[in-house]
Parts: C-alpha cells; structure tokens; sequence
C-alpha cells in the first residue's frame, strides 16, 4: 500500500505538542454539565460561569490510549463489514445531511424528496466502490425527524454500513431503537450496523447536543464521526498551519470527552477544514490547499493518536457534476487517499456538502477505483516482469497472445462503466454522449435492475412503528 507524508515527523510533534498547550491554557468551552462533571473529576479546572475548561497532559494522554485503534462498521450481510484502521485501504461513502438535489432529468437544483433517498440509497447499495451508506435528507417530511426517516429508508434498503446525522439525544434513541430491530445488543457492539456524525463549532466549543450524542452513541458501542470545521481566516487562523493546530485541538478534545463518557467507545476524528473566500464571503472547500490540510491532519491524527481518521476527500466547491467538480474531487481524493486516512467522505455530493447528484454518485464510484489503484502500486516478481515474455517476443514481435497477456488483461488495468476510450468515429456513432450524460444512462440502467436485499416483514413494520413514534417529537 503506497502512502505519502505531507507533514515531517518534527512537524507532527509540534503541533500536538502546541495543540495541548492549547487546550491547558486557552480552554474549551462546553456547555454540558454532565461532561463538566466527567471532566472534573478526571483533575480538570473548571470556571463554571463561562464553561471553560482546562485540561491536563494526562486526561488528554490518558484518552488517547484508551481510545480504540481500529473501529468495526458493521454491514446488515456480515460481508459487507469493513474495518477503520491503518493496515489496510480506507473505506468510501457519501456524506449524509444534503438538503438540495440535482434533477438528472432537468439538471435543475431543487430541495430532495424521499424518492430521491430511495434512490440514493439502491445507488449506493450497488456500486462496489462505495462501501456504507448514507442518505440525501429529503424536503417532503417534518424537519425535526428527518434523521429518522432517512435511518428507517437505509434499513430498508441497503445491506451496508449506515451512517446518520442525528439531530439530538431523543432522535438518536429511536435511531438506537431502530438499529435495535435488526441487531442484537452484542451484535450492535460489536459490529454496529449504524455510525452517527457530531460536531464541534470552531473555535473551541462544545455544545450540549453535541455531547450527548457522542456519549449516547458510545454507551452503546456505535461509532461517531467527530467533525471539526475550522474556517481559516473566519473561525480559525488565516494560515494552514494555525487552522490545523486549531482543528487538532478540537478533535483531542472529542476525544476525551468520548473516552470519559465510555472508556473503549469507538471514535473517528472527521476534521473539515475550509477557507473563508475574502473577496465573497463564500466557503471554499475543494482546493489545492483544502487537501494539504486534511492530508496534514491525517498524519497528525494517526501519529499522536492513531484513531481512525475520515476526511472530506471527494468535496467540490462546484454547483454542477463540471470539470470543476471532477478536478477538485479527484486532487483531494488521491491527496487524502495517499496520506492513509480510514474512510474517505464525499461521494455523490456537490456545492460543498449541501446538494447530491446520482449522476455525480456514478462517476464517484470510478474515482474511487482509480484512487484505490494507485494506492495499491505496481507488483513486480519474476512472474509480472515479463522477462520471458520479452526474450520470446524479441525484437519487432508482439504480446498479443503470449500467457502472460492472457492471464492479466482483464485485471490489470481498470476499465472504467463511464469513460470513453472510443475513437471519435465510435464515440460518434453511440450518440457523441458526454460524462454526464453516459453517467445518467448508467444510474438509470442500475436503478431499472438493481433491487436491495429487503428486511423481513416483521422488521420493515417494527421500523414503521418506531417511525410513527417518533412524530411525537414534531
């Protein structure tokens, strides 16, 4: 597996060490006295009129020791089980949360409907790079259980890994709840089918939600993604250095808060790192230096506190599944890939995180392909070197046929669903299709075939029910 160091190892010390320091002089603010009281018991000092917290060296030590290298997302098929860590590749999925979609019919944006989840939802189910789930969140159910909704569709129509964005405590109980249906408790601790997404607001605070969720989640085994979104130059500092000194800090702090809610409880640091745009006032997520910084924070994360690590790798600050788009995406996916991160976040989305296209899902899935074959090398023995193959041949011959040929054409090299390798005569005779339009024809041809393993009836009416209970909340 190839891997590249965007950061020296003097780097990485500094930065833990600067980040500490940090979180011992400056402080967090955290807004939950539940983690308040965890916090000082565990020796640190609290004011209790503005929430500030300062933490020794040993609770954030003693926290990433505690925390679990490799964490276990768990598929509804055991096959489809995948392993976060640093010994192997990463794991790919779609974010979740993304309120817009783009009509692949219209190419008009418009707010998701639930048929847009389904459909997300077999996409993902079928296409072999993207290993956990995610849903769009759509428009056409109440704000306040939208979450649960889309846990309730993913269910249903995927074997895979999900992941949800809760909105509090109470949805993350039915979401548990739900969970519950297809699980048993050992099972959901061990192989957790579901994985939740909290966050941090930058610089240095902690709300309530927040907390809850990540110390709910954990009681009972399900992993969280803990996002940190510094903005550099708004809500971190203008350089690429102070922004990931910041977002370090942040993510220690997740993880003592974590590990002293439940010892062992699984956590992936999700850093998020963006660019105020001081001639617009826009985020800007998709650049050269968007990917230098997760790629940074990767190592960072690996070297001090080796947790798994997600990072926003296919990300684009386009409107459109564009050149833009496919620019972007593909830099920061290789660059993130590169750097040994544990999952890569981003697929099928555009306008940073806000807007899903199927269309963009399927190219994704090429992407990926390719990033993961770069990441595996080149493989040279006596066998691949062709040495026999070439004094054979001699000079002027061929190796159209010899058995090396025969052997390894078809697996090789990757022959990509939506990319053209035609002539321009071919190309024109099958319609002078272009990326996107070839990419409509093959989510239309999945869709048209590709049906989800379903539930049994007995569970697709326990999460109905749970469903319906949860309208309580609205």
């Amino acid at each position: 597996m190839i891997r590249a160091d965007f950061l020296s190892d003097k780097a990485v010390k500094d930065i833990h060490s600067k980040a500490k320091r940090i979180l011992s002089e400056v402080g967090v603010q955290v807004d939950s006295n539940k983690a308040q009281e965890l916090l000082h018991d565990s020796g640190a000092e609290i004011d209790r009129s503005t929430n500030l917290v300062k933490f020794t060296n040993d609770i954030i030590e003693e926290s990433i020791n505690k925390a679990p290298g490799e964490v276990i997302y768990g598929g509804r098929e055991a096959k489809f089980d995948v392993s976060l860590g640093y010994s192997s590749g990463f794991c790919a999925h779609p974010p979740g949360g993304a309120e817009g979609f783009l009509d692949g019919d219209t190419k008009e944006y418009r707010s998701a409907k639930t048929k847009d989840a389904v459909n997300w939802i077999q996409l993902a189910d079928y296409l072999p790079e993207i290993d956990t789930c995610t849903s769009i969140y759509p428009s056409d159910v109440d704000n306040q259980i939208r979450d649960i909704q889309v846990t309730r569709l993913l269910l249903k129509n995927t074997t895979k890994h999900i992941h949800v964005s809760p909105y509090g405590k109470e949805n993350l109980d039915l979401i548990i709840k739900m969970a519950k249906t297809i699980q048993t408790k050992e099972q959901l601790n061990n192989r957790p089918i579901v994985s939740v997404v909290a966050s941090t607001t930058s610089p240095l605070k902690y709300d309530k939600d927040s907390f809850d969720v990540l110390s709910s989640a954990g009681k009972h085994g399900i992993p969280v993604e803990m996002a940190t979104m510094p903005m550099a130059g708004a809500s971190s500092p203008i350089t690429m250095a102070g922004t990931i000194t910041l977002a370090h800090a942040e993510l220690l702090t997740a993880i003592v808060l974590s590990q002293l809610a439940n010892p062992g409880a699984p956590i992936i640091s999700f850093p998020l790192p963006s660019i105020f745009d001081m001639k617009t006032s826009n985020i800007i997520e998709g650049r050269a230096e968007n990917a230098l910084m997760t790629a940074a924070l990767a190592k960072i994360q690996r070297e001090a506190c080796n947790i798994p690590i997600a990072v926003s790798g296919l990300v684009t600050d386009s409107l459109l599944p564009d050149g833009q788009s496919m620019i972007e995406r593909s830099f920061n996916v290789l660059l993130s890939s590169l750097s040994g991160v544990s999952a890569v976040v981003g697929a099928g989305q555009i306008e940073h995180y806000y807007t899903g296209s199927l269309e963009q899902l399927v190219v994704d899935n090429e992407i990926l392909a390719m990033a993961r074959k770069v990441l595996n090398g080149i493989t040279v023995n006596l066998h691949t070197s062709g040495v026999k193959e070439i004094e054979q041949a001699g000079p002027g011959g061929d190796f159209f046929t010899d058995d090396l040929t025969m052997q390894h054409f078809k697996t090789e090299y990757l022959e990509p669903e939506t990319f053209d390798s035609l002539s321009r005569d071919s190309w024109a005779s099958k319609g002078n299709k272009d990326l996107f339009e070839k990419a409509q024809n093959r989510v239309n041809s999945i869709l048209n075939s590709h049906t989800p393993s379903k539930l049994s009836k007995e569970k697709e009416e326990r999460l109905d029910e749970i469903y319906k209970e949860s309208r309580k909340l609205c």
